[in-house]
C-alpha cells in the first residue's frame, strides 16, 4: 500500500439527536454532518449504545446529511483492497478518496456520546402531526394559460382574478 497523507477535517461536525422513551421503548434519531456513514460504524455504534444505554441497536436511526465539506468517513479505508490486483490497489489507494480511519472512531465515539446525553437528559414531550392544503398562494404558470393563450401576463391577471 503507498504512503499518503490525510488531511483531517478541522470543522466540528453537527448531529441531531432526539431521543423519545414510550413505555420503556426508546428510539433515537441521530443526524450527522457527513457525506455518508459505513455500515461498519453504524453497527459498532448502536452496539455501544445498547451496552450504555440499553437501547436495542434495531431502534437507532442514524442517518447522513450527505455534506461535501465534512469529515472523510465515507471512502476507501487503508488496506480495503489489499486483495486486490495491482491496478485495482492503485485506483483505490492511489486515485480515490480515502477515510481516515482513527476519524471514523472519533464519529463513532461522538455519536454514542450524543446519545448517551439525549437519553440522560430526556423530558417529558409531546409530538404532533398535521397536514393541510393552500390553494391561493401559488399557481403553475402554465395552468393558467389556456391553449390559445400565449399572453406572458396571464399568471399575473389570473392572481389578481383571485385574490380578494
Amino acid at each position: 500500500m503507498a504512503n499518503r497523507t490525510i488531511v483531517r477535517s478541522t470543522t466540528p461536525a453537527k448531529s441531531v439527536r432526539p431521543c423519545s422513551r414510550t413505555g420503556g421503548n426508546a428510539w433515537p434519531w441521530v443526524g450527522i454532518d457527513a457525506l455518508a456513514i459505513r455500515r461498519a460504524q453504524v453497527q459498532a455504534a448502536r452496539q455501544a449504545i445498547q451496552e450504555q444505554c440499553g437501547i436495542p441497536p434495531g431502534a437507532v436511526l442514524i442517518a447522513a446529511s450527505h455534506s461535501h465539506s465534512s469529515g472523510p468517513t465515507a471512502m476507501i479505508l487503508p488496506g480495503e483492497y489489499d486483495h486486490a490486483s495491482q491496478e485495482v490497489q492503485e485506483l483505490a489507494y492511489e486515485k480515490s478518496s480515502c477515510a481516515d480511519a482513527d476519524y471514523l472512531e472519533h464519529v463513532v465515539r461522538q455519536i454514542v456520546a450524543a446519545v448517551v446525553q439525549a437519553d440522560e437528559n430526556r423530558v417529558p414531550a409531546r409530538c404532533g402531526v398535521g397536514s393541510g392544503h393552500e390553494d391561493q398562494v401559488a399557481f403553475n404558470a402554465a395552468s393558467a394559460r389556456t391553449a390559445s393563450t400565449t399572453n406572458l401576463d396571464a399568471p399575473q391577471q389570473k392572481l389578481q382574478e383571485t385574490s380578494p
